[in-house]
């Protein structure tokens, strides 16, 4: 029997679901460059190398936006060393072939993940010191980190500050996630997985096995024939029976249903931990909410911390199992509904985007065993018999 690989990444984000947050990210940028602030020239700076994928896609939509009415110029750097202490000076390699383009002018700065942000702190300040006119940066993830509490924060307040000091405007990014090792769509691990056009993450596991064997290894399974016997197949007939775009419209509407329900009043979120379906119902409430009003808490299963009683609980279930913390709210005279992607109708819940009536089981877009949860559709699945 072939050995098992050391290294088998779990998508988190499909390749649809990419397209449409750099699409996102695109348009943003463009509109403000444009037509608020009427600029006719930009340099874009990528971060090499994990900003491949993400600069190759922005331009192309970059270009599609402003149709030859703007002056794009690209100018790459290159982050040869990250850290996670902040102690650790960053070994940052400027290689500009054309400082014309970035003295007083408006540069947009594109790099894969925000960690501690001490890179792109470095890298901001040194274009600053080049000259440039204004900078942004389009970032394609956020890394949450867990704190005593259990609880996910974005970037430490005191190195946000310095951040909005040096960019002229709010970093946008596309994804808020969990701190984990993602690869995929130019990002990697120990050089693997850059090429794929999805984003995936590596267990803390799997790391730390792979780190602990010899890279030929790795190789050497890479090359192996695989078994002649072929994988135990699943009895289970599957049917997709909404598509993304159904489900993100869907979303996008239950998001708007909240937003006039409570509208005016500052709303705490509870999401389970990468679960798609909350995020992208949080990104959606954060579009239409001023961020100052949405609280994001991540982990449904414990009490929610919320200082204020009079402040409305939004309880988020892909598959509306989380009653119990509900009714265990109600019983403390909280504000408190919940809101779920799909649910049955033995099930309650305040907001659902879709109702089952079906006798399959319901898999993808966050429900399901690792096999469908990561799928970016929802699946009906039915036992052969």
């Amino acid at each position: 029997m072939s050995e098992k690989p050391l290294l088998f990444p779990q998508q988190v984000y499909s390749p649809g679901v990419v397209q449409a947050m750099v699409r996102g990210l695109v348009n943003t940028t463009f509109n403000r460059l444009f037509f608020i602030e009427s600029r006719r020239e930009v340099t874009l700076v990528p971060v090499l190398r994990g900003a491949m994928h993400l600069a190759s896609d922005y331009l192309r939509m970059f270009n599609i936006n402003h149709q030859d009415r703007m002056l794009v110029h690209v100018e790459p750097i290159e982050v040869r060393r990250y850290f996670h202490d902040e102690d650790i000076d960053i070994e940052l390699v400027l290689d500009i072939q054309h400082p014309e383009h970035i003295r007083n002018r408006n540069v947009v700065v594109l790099d894969d993940i925000i960690g501690t942000g001490a890179s792109l702190h470095y890298i901001g300040d040194h274009l600053k010191k080049m000259g440039a006119a204004t900078l942004s940066a389009d970032v394609l993830i956020q890394m949450l980190r867990e704190d005593k509490n259990k609880k996910f924060w974005p970037l430490d307040p005191s190195r946000r500050a310095e951040l909005n000091t040096l960019y002229s405007h709010e970093i946008k990014v596309g994804f808020m996630a969990r701190e984990a090792t993602y690869v995929g769509y130019g990002m990697d691990f120990e050089g693997y997985f850059r090429d794929r056009s999805d984003i995936c993450v590596l267990s803390d596991e799997q790391v730390k096995a792979f780190r602990e064997k010899e890279h030929e290894r790795e190789l050497s399974y890479r090359t192996r024939e695989l078994d002649a016997t072929p994988p135990e197949k699943v009895a289970a007939q599957e049917r997709i029976i909404q598509k993304y775009e159904d489900v993100k419209k869907r979303i996008d509407d239950v998001a708007e249903s909240i937003y006039l329900e409570y509208k005016g009043r500052r709303l705490h979120c509870v999401v389970e931990k990468d679960e798609p379906f909350g995020m992208k119902l949080v990104e959606s409430l954060l579009e239409i909410y001023r961020r100052s009003e949405v609280k994001v808490e991540f982990n449904i299963g414990r009490t929610p911390q919320v200082p204020d009683p009079q402040t409305p609980v939004l309880l988020i279930s892909a598959d509306a199992t989380a009653e119990t913390l509900r009714d265990q709210l109600k019983r403390q005279q909280r504000d408190v509904k919940m809101v779920s992607l799909i649910r049955k109708p033995e099930q309650q819940s305040d907001w659902s985007c879709f109702t089952y009536e079906g006798q399959g089981q319901i898999a993808g877009f966050g429900i399901g065993n690792d096999k469908y949860r990561n799928r970016d559709h929802l699946l009906e699945l039915k036992k052969i018999e």
